[in-house]
Formats: structure tokens, sequence, C-alpha cells
């Protein structure tokens, strides 16, 4: 193979790896700004499904998940449930903890559980990645 063709590959390979260990330490911050930001809770009551299209647009990519109505001060806010189902029959209704922000009540979440697996799975992608470039660009360098 043409080298300076390995090395273009090795910089795209670890321009793409820097890119994706970006977004799993972003995807990692926000999660920690919201857990940070949301010290009150309350009863968030199950209101109605949220119907979520794939792709594609087509009905077997369709995902359904639950929106909870709670209030704060008097005031109804509503909040997506993150247990999201492929069936509409699926989808959890119970009564459910709503962590929320005090000074802004809009900003809540329904559990404290952070998605580490798509944290981690970008974060090995971007290592990956990372290694895979360095080593075709130290090949040129000493070939």
């Amino acid at each position: 193979m043409n080298f300076p063709i390995l090395i273009f590959i090795g910089i795209i390979l670890l321009i793409m790896g820097v890119v994706f260990i970006g977004v799993s330490i972003t995807i990692k911050k926000h999660y920690e700004k919201l857990y940070n930001n949301c010290t009150e809770s309350t009863i968030g009551k199950f209101d109605k499904v949220s119907e979520r299209l794939g792709l594609n647009d087509t009905n077997d990519m369709r995902s359904y998940y639950p929106i909870f109505k709670y209030n704060v001060k008097g005031k109804d806010y509503y909040c997506k449930g993150n247990k999201g189902a492929y069936h509409i029959k699926d989808v959890d209704i119970k009564d459910i903890t709503i962590y929320y922000n005090p000074n802004n009540p809009n900003e809540s979440y329904t559990n404290k559980k952070t998605n580490n697996t798509i944290i981690n799975v970008f974060k090995l992608l971007g290592i990956i990645f990372v290694v895979i470039g360095l080593c075709l660009i130290v090949l040129k360098l000493i070939v």
C-alpha cells in the first residue's frame, strides 16, 4: 500500500479518535452538570407517551417514551422518561421520582443512572482510532 495514503488514513483515524473521545467527555460532563444542578425531587405522574421515529421514519424503527408531569410551586412541568420501549404497550407508566433544578424546574431527569455504556463505547472507539492512527503514522516514519 502506498505510504502517503497510510499517513492520510492515520491522520483521519487520529482525528476521528480525538472526536470520539471528546464526545464521550462532553456526554459525561452533561450528566455531571445535570446531577449537580438538579438537587430537588418530586413525584412525577404519567401523562402521555412520546413517539420517536427512527432514522428512516418507518414503523419498525419507532420507540416510545413516557412523559411525566410534575408540579413545582404550583406550576406544571414535563419530563421525558429515559427508559423507552419499542412497543407502546411496554412503556412504563408508574409514578416516578423526578429530580429537578430548583432555579430552573424545566431542567430535570428521571433516573440518576448515567448511561455509561455509550460513554465507554465512544471512549473505547476513540482510543482504538487514536492508537491505529498513530501506528500508521509511526510506521511511515520508521520505514
